[in-house]
């Protein structure tokens, strides 16, 4: 076989838990430096789930014996990364945003606002953003992995540049059917869609992003804290964090 088909490396599984949190930490920094985003951020994923199971087993183990990561920025970074957060927004009239912050509900059930002013948006799992296709500079719209509501994922777009250059119509033997015929038609629509405005996307995964990272880094140090601990590089005790996460948290919910 040509050279080119060898591998370059062999890559093994360490038997020392530290040691493998060291080697996938140093691939996802690996990730992130090169812009791979959502190559770390699943394989971080993964290794969250992995060392809450190996300190539940005791395969390692912190100064203070805890279980788990910290269990509320792992449930949140969790909703973010699989979904269920929500954006509230408040609007004057004039319809502009006036006010929002990020809602990270701890049940499924999740109530609409009751005054009129108030908006709740679902947003998409973080996972689910991954374009289908590679992003062009061209049409007005990117395929995601996630159903969503048409009036968010298209919203300040008339409904003729929907029908048009969305491609928002059916096709049959005698012609095309327009999806909507007014702009009432998408504001009110109960329709969902996978393909998305542009201004959505980048607006939607920004958001998503910043709010992963947050609680990304978070963990991040937690993970150090183990490897130093497991290592015996720590002399001084640490404190608990819980006064880092409450700062961390500030204007969610």
């Amino acid at each position: 076989m040509p050279d080119v088909k060898q591998p370059k490396s062999i890559v093994y599984h360490p038997s020392d838990f530290i040691q493998y949190i060291q080697q996938t930490l140093g691939v996802i920094n690996f990730q992130k430096d090169f812009d791979h985003f959502f190559l770390n951020a699943r394989l971080f994923m993964s290794l969250v789930n992995q060392t809450n199971e190996a300190l539940r087993m005791g395969i390692v183990s912190t100064k203070d014996n805890k279980k788990s990561l910290h269990t509320e920025v792992v449930r949140r970074i969790n909703q973010v990364w699989y979904g269920h957060i929500y954006i509230w927004q408040q609007r004057d009239s004039d319809y502009n945003i006036i006010k929002w912050k990020m809602r990270y509900p701890k049940t499924m059930k999740v109530s609409s606002p009751e005054n009129s002013d108030e908006e709740l948006i679902k947003c998409p799992a973080l996972e689910n953003m991954n374009p289908v296709n590679q992003i062009s500079d061209k049409g007005l719209h990117i395929k995601i992995r996630e159903f969503v509501p048409i009036k968010w994922a298209w919203w300040g777009h008339d409904y003729a540049s929907l029908v048009t250059s969305g491609k928002m119509h059916w096709n049959f033997q005698e012609g095309q059917k327009p999806y909507f015929e007014s702009d009432e038609d998408v504001i009110y629509s109960e329709s969902l869609t996978d393909d998305v405005s542009r201004e959505y996307f980048h607006t939607t995964i920004n958001i998503l992003t910043r709010e992963f990272e947050k609680y990304q880094t978070y963990i991040f140090m937690e993970l150090h804290k183990i490897i130093e601990e497991n290592r015996s590089m720590m002399g001084d005790d640490h404190k608990d964090g819980e006064e880092d996460f409450q700062s961390l948290i500030g204007g969610t919910e």
